[in-house]
């Protein structure tokens, strides 16, 4: 495996991110307009301890760390088999949960995915701690979102 800058890897991530994030958005705006968040009327300071500090740490708990782990306890008799399980079930928990529409819906199973992905690789690599990798990306796509997005 060729070994990539840890930090070029999160810039990539990140990127991938923040663009599906961004279409989801868009696409979610045009078929519901309306929608507001639960926090859509909180501070600002509210809004960002939330969504850049509470959310990512408890999220990347619940639908990476726990699903990836234990998935990773079965014996299933090839690795890569078990990974690719860990993602979607991951993505698909990750979607569930922000599943305020068939829209979030998706990109949320596909954002969700991107994190355990993430997560997976963090893991192999060992040159950055997983679970910290992906509350930081969580955090920088939702600080994103709350500054340019407008949530």
């Amino acid at each position: 495996m060729i070994k990539t800058n840890k930090y070029l890897v999160f810039l990539y991530f990140f990127s991938i991110t923040v663009i599906i994030t961004y279409a989801g958005t868009i696409i979610k705006n045009h078929y519901f307009p309306l929608e507001k968040s639960i926090i859509s009327d909180k501070s600002l300071v509210f809004k960002f301890f939330i969504m850049v500090v509470l959310a990512p740490i408890y999220e990347t708990f619940i639908f990476q760390y726990i699903p990836i782990k234990i998935i990773g306890l079965m014996r299933i008799k090839k690795k890569i088999y078990s990974y690719a399980i860990a993602i979607l079930a991951s993505g698909l928990l990750f979607g569930i949960v922000h599943a305020k529409n068939p829209i979030y819906a998706i990109f949320g199973f596909i954002v969700g995915c991107i994190f355990a992905y993430m997560f997976i690789l963090f893991s192999i690599r060992k040159d950055f701690n997983p679970f910290l990798a992906v509350v930081i990306l969580h955090g920088t796509v939702n600080l994103f979102g709350l500054l340019f997005v407008g949530i």
